[in-house]
């Protein structure tokens, strides 16, 4: 039992337990996390291309959560609704004498959703290095609509080779459900 005073009245009753049982309205947390890696090396003369040799990774403790993201000839659809954190990395090595290259996550509209430029350079002009990042939320409404699905474009002024590996993440894609839409 407790009191509660109120301006000289006293209040009395039992309070109840505080245990969470009551509320809701909250989810469990993350429902769904899946990381792809790019699988193989992907070398492009130059210009824009899709990244389109992924590979759904789950080894070395990288255990998907939820339902896989399904991904064909490089766009990736994803399997509900809900807000999603997109969060993707590009290593990228190779002899390139524009000294420019960039990654552009896009919408199935073609529709850039976030871009990334860097310089690369190295120690020997001849062979450089980058990494470079992509990431934003998306606000997945319906899974069936060009607007909700992405995929990665490279974009270079000459020939760039894109690290890949089927179980090193030098280029890989995170995909994490936040909450509902």
């Amino acid at each position: 039992m407790s009191l509660i005073k109120v301006k000289g009245s006293s209040i009395t009753g039992s309070l109840p337990a505080i245990d969470g049982s009551a509320l809701t309205g909250l989810s469990g947390g993350i429902t769904h996390a899946d990381i792809w890696d790019l699988s193989s090396t992907q070398t492009v003369s130059s210009g824009l291309q899709t990244f389109t040799a992924w590979q759904r990774q789950t080894s070395r403790n990288r255990t998907p959560e939820g339902s896989a993201m399904t991904e064909s000839s490089g766009l990736f659809t994803f399997p509900t609704t809900g807000k999603w954190l997109i969060s993707a990395n590009f290593y990228t090595d190779g002899y390139q004498s524009t000294h420019y290259v960039g990654v552009i996550l896009r919408n199935g509209n073609d529709e850039n959703l976030q871009i990334s430029y860097s310089q690369a350079k190295g120690s020997n002009p001849s062979w450089e290095h980058a990494y470079l990042n992509v990431q934003t939320f998306l606000d997945v409404t319906d899974t069936t609509s060009n607007d909700c699905k992405v995929y990665f474009k490279t974009d270079a002024g000459g020939a760039r080779t894109w690290g890949g590996h089927a179980s090193n993440g030098k280029s890989c894609a995170l995909f994490i459900r936040l909450m509902d839409t």
